[in-house]
């Protein structure tokens, strides 16, 4: 039994510790909830309600830190490999420098999608532009549609 299963025996549910025990394995809460004995109906909703449970939030944090001491494995330590793996010049295949690279500027945030924002507005009815010299198009008056037309 891990400390982690210890430390929360006395304030979690057997189910809620299976949770904790289930949630490190792929940190996909869904399937954790399901595999801790829970229904599969509404897994999403309430997985992501014990995720927020402070002990259990507490419980997950422990048995993660755990099994980061217990593996060597840390965020640092993948970053710092796969910077190795990027920058090296020699014996490394192209597109496993390629991959290395991917990997790493998706961890830095490198490669976010753009997100294109339509802000355009529509007026019904008549619109009066004027052209004034210091600006853009500007409206100086404005007759709503009438009642009915669309």
């Amino acid at each position: 039994m891990t400390s982690a299963a210890v430390v929360t025996d006395a304030t979690l549910s057997p189910r809620h510790q299976r949770f904790v025990e289930e949630y490190p394995k792929d940190l996909n809460a869904t399937q954790a909830y399901i595999r801790a004995g829970y229904s599969p109906r509404g897994a999403g909703p309430s997985a992501l309600a014990l995720l927020r449970n402070p002990n259990i939030a507490a419980a997950i944090n422990t048995a993660l830190s755990e099994r980061a001491e217990r593996t060597g494995v840390s965020v640092d330590r993948v970053v710092a490999e796969l910077a190795a793996m990027a920058f090296v010049h020699v014996g490394v295949i192209p597109r496993d420098k390629l991959r290395a690279l991917e990997l790493l500027g998706r961890h830095l945030g490198m490669f976010r999608p753009e997100v294109m924002i339509d802000n355009s507005v529509t007026v019904e009815g008549d619109v009066y532009w004027r052209r004034d010299p210091a600006s853009d198009l500007s409206i100086i008056d404005h007759e709503p549609a009438p009642e009915g037309s669309a």
